[in-house]
């Protein structure tokens, strides 16, 4: 009996000391272990390193608020970006952001610029990624609008009628594409009149 309780004890401290073992290890690995790359991350990012500071945040994301600084680091990076004059790389970033802080308005802004600089389709591309945000979707139809009369002044009809057709009842896009259409089918009719006015019979 005495010799079973001794095996008993000896048994049970075994237990306790693996658990013990365990438990210290999965601490350190789920604690310690990211505390010290943590720790690592904001002094990189203390001094200016945010790239750097940003990666290290981003392998703990789920650490204490290492994905909100994570971002934070990278939404600096783009104002930076920004200040220097590369606003389409700074956009690159913004667009990793998602609605972080105002980087909706920041790319909002960035399509609207695009847009007065007569790279309409450049600013269509932007405002579809941020569809739901301020008045975007309806911007989209009004440059598509504008794309659709660039057409029609190019007499460029076929594309001009493709446009106002996916506006659908925007405006008057459906007078368009009959407008469109007549245009263009007086167009055919010129040229096949003067085609038959110079054919050599």
């Amino acid at each position: 009996k005495k010799m079973k309780k001794k095996w008993t004890a000896v048994f049970a401290g075994i237990v306790t000391a693996i658990v013990l073992i365990l438990a210290g290890g999965l601490i350190y690995k789920n604690y310690y272990l990211p505390l010290g790359t943590y720790k690592e991350a904001v002094k990189l990012m203390d001094n200016g390193e945010l790239l750097k500071a940003r990666i290290k945040f981003m392998t703990i994301s789920d650490f204490k608020d290492s994905r909100e600084l994570a971002d934070k680091s990278l939404y600096r990076i783009a104002e930076q970006l920004i200040e220097q004059g590369d606003t389409a790389s700074a956009m690159v970033r913004m667009e990793q952001l998602g609605d972080y802080k105002n980087a909706y308005e920041y790319r909002y802004k960035y399509a609207m610029d695009l847009a007065a600089e007569g790279n309409t389709d450049g600013a269509i591309e932007q405002l579809q990624k941020i569809s739901s945000y301020k008045d975007a979707a309806e911007q989209i139809k009004a440059i598509r609008y504008q794309q659709g009369l660039q057409h029609m002044k190019a007499k460029e009809y076929s594309a001009a009628k493709t446009i106002f057709e996916s506006l659908g009842d925007y405006q008057d896009s459906a007078a368009k594409v009959q407008e469109a259409v007549d245009l263009d089918k007086k167009r055919q009719n010129w040229i096949y009149k003067k085609y038959i006015e110079n054919f050599d019979f």
